[in-house]
């Protein structure tokens, strides 16, 4: 098989396959493949070898909830807090004011979008 040197993304032909070039004074310096699931790898030259790059997964952070329902009405309450004290704090703003059925505050660990 003879091989010849990448000019273009246009010379890299995959089927389902989207490939995207970065040329750096004339040579390649990355290389992104992309399928039609939106995986990808990357390819990129650093300080003389090749490196690979997937998508790191999404970060997550711990928050605390204050969930109730209110009396009479049964309306949904939901507010989340970064600290368990904000959450205990406002659980405790609506236990006195007697307004819900049953307050709780549970903690979740959910994604941060971008």
């Amino acid at each position: 098989m003879n091989l010849k040197t990448v000019k273009s993304a246009a010379d890299m032909k995959l089927d389902g396959v989207k490939v995207d070039c970065e040329f750096r004074d004339g040579s390649l310096a990355a290389c992104t493949l992309t399928d039609a699931s939106g995986n990808l790898v990357r390819f990129a030259l650093e300080n003389y070898c090749v490196k690979a790059y997937v998508p790191a997964p999404n970060p997550k952070k711990t928050v605390h909830v204050v969930t109730g329902k209110v009396r009479g009405i049964g309306t949904e309450i939901r507010e989340q807090f970064d600290e368990p004290y904000e959450a205990n704090s406002r659980r405790s703003e609506i236990e006195q004011a007697d307004v819900c059925d049953a307050v709780a505050v549970t903690t979740e660990e959910v994604e941060i979008p971008f």
